[in-house]
């Protein structure tokens, strides 16, 4: 018995830990982790951060540091570096003194420079450039928040997708299943000679045969399309295991259609692409002012010691030379102003030109949002209706099913033929997949709602009192 319980507990600790099945919220979450998509928002959003900090140094002192240091080595004796010094009762004979540096041998020198340079005065340069670094770091926010709303996007139609091709499989081997008994009765009935078999219910038996291989085929396609979908939104390899519940169920979203204005400013609001054309447009007039003080100097503080020396012997003289060895520094005031104004010109309209190009593309962008979201919102509200009428037929169906199968196999009717039995049933699969496709197609709906908002509308509660304007129509 003990050796029993060790094995089951070795056993236990060798294998891996079952990974639970992932629900759609969790796959989202999982998207968003792995999705190289992510990764390149985020790294452009790391970026937009990174010259956010580079621009609010930019009244820092500019510091410069140089450091050389070498060998000299020995050199031919130079004229220009000796003096004749005459004798002192004046005669001609006298004898050569050296008065510059001694480079008879090797020596070693080195220099070290230091410059500093701080900015006084711009004109508006620097502030400009700080804003339109805030606002890239909002571009980079909104591209984050885009990438992050097509993963839920993406995840979320694969996944009813997946949910749909579940459903109708079950529903499609049920049928397959009611099939096969019908066929082994009416082939029982043809061997036994019954009067009850009917040539024409094998011909139409064939025909529903045909019809299921039709529903059966589409199926895989949008299993198979479906599944590579999620697993390229999750980022998993072909021969990473992705651990879906079995079966899995397709559920009407549970949320609740509010009427079209009630997304209008929300979706103005909330939409990333228009919160980054927003951003790009600031970016493009604060463009406009740095365009605009490069027509003025910038006022500058300066200033530089120098360190050198060396080993070589010089004369400390004004005539000897300075460059072995020194010490000094020194600083100022002053301003730098490029005269290129025929060029400055240029540029400062190139980026007024631009500006104005951004923000009629936004004013397009906001248009089109509004017929996007008129359009989205109308399929969204015809599928409630839709669904509704489906869930009701296939309910009909089913009941009609139930009714024509009990008259039939009971004899309550004998009007009631098989024909009637296998008509009910083509109707019902065809009624239940309808209300299935309508479940898939409102769920659909929604995210498409909730991509176009910006915002997930089956969180979101409209406010008791809406615009009366109608905001939907094109402005």
């Amino acid at each position: 018995m003990f050796s029993l319980t060790a094995l089951g507990f070795l056993l236990g600790t060798a294998l891996p830990p079952s990974t639970p099945p992932l629900s759609l919220e969790s796959a989202q979450a999982m998207a968003l982790e792995r999705s190289p998509l992510m990764a390149a928002a985020r790294a452009s959003l790391d970026a937009f951060e990174a010259q956010y900090r580079e621009a609010w140094w930019a009244w820092w002192p500019k510091i410069d540091v140089k450091f050389l240091a070498t060998g000299i080595p020995p050199q031919a004796e130079d004229a220009d570096n000796t003096q004749v010094v005459k004798n002192p009762d004046g005669s001609d004979s006298g004898y050569r003194v050296v008065t510059g540096p001694d480079l008879d041998s090797w020596n070693f020198w080195m220099k070290f420079d230091i410059t500093g340079y701080v900015p006084l005065y711009t004109f508006g340069k620097i502030s400009s450039l700080q804003a339109m670094s805030e606002h890239g770091v909002e571009v980079g926010h909104a591209a984050e928040k885009l990438a992050a709303a097509e993963l839920r996007f993406q995840v979320a139609r694969a996944w009813y997708g997946l949910a749909l091709s579940s459903e109708l499989k079950t529903l499609i081997d049920d049928g397959e299943d009611q099939v096969r008994k019908a066929r082994e009765r009416l082939e029982k009935l043809d061997e036994e000679d019954s009067p009850e078999f009917d040539q024409a219910d094998l011909f139409r038996l064939r025909i529903y045969e045909s019809q299921v291989k039709k529903v059966v085929l589409n199926n895989r396609h949008l299993e198979a399309v479906s599944r590579t979908g999620l697993r390229v939104a999750l980022g998993f390899r072909e021969d990473e295991p992705l651990a879906l519940p079995e079966p899995m169920k397709l559920t009407r979203v549970d949320a609740d259609l509010g009427p079209v204005n009630c997304y209008v400013d929300l979706a103005a609001q909330q939409r990333p692409e228009l919160a980054m054309k927003r951003h790009e447009v600031a970016v493009k007039r604060l463009e406009i002012d740095r365009k605009w003080a490069d027509f003025f100097p910038d006022f500058f503080l300066a200033g530089s010691f120098t360190y050198a020396y060396s080993t070589v012997v010089q004369q400390d003289s004004a005539f000897s030379s300075t460059v072995f060895n020194a010490l000094g520094g020194g600083g100022a005031i002053g301003f730098k102003l490029d005269l290129d104004y025929p060029g400055k010109l240029a540029r400062y309209r190139k980026v007024e030109a631009d500006a104005a190009r951004g923000q009629a593309e936004l004013l397009v962008a906001e248009a089109q949002l509004r017929v996007e979201l008129e359009d989205v919102w109308r399929t969204a509200s015809e599928q409630v209706e839709l669904l509704s009428s489906a869930e009701r037929s296939m309910k009909a169906a089913r009941s009609l099913l139930v009714l024509r199968t009990h008259e039939y196999e009971n004899g309550v009717d004998e009007n009631t033929k098989f024909k009637d039995v296998l008509d009910s049933a083509v109707t019902y699969v065809t009624q239940k997949s309808e209300w299935l496709s309508a479940t898939h197609a409102f769920n659909g709906a929604m995210i498409r709602l909730t991509r176009v908002v910006g915002e997930d509308v089956t969180r979101y509660q409209c406010p008791k009192k809406l615009p009366s304007a109608a905001p939907s129509s094109i402005p």
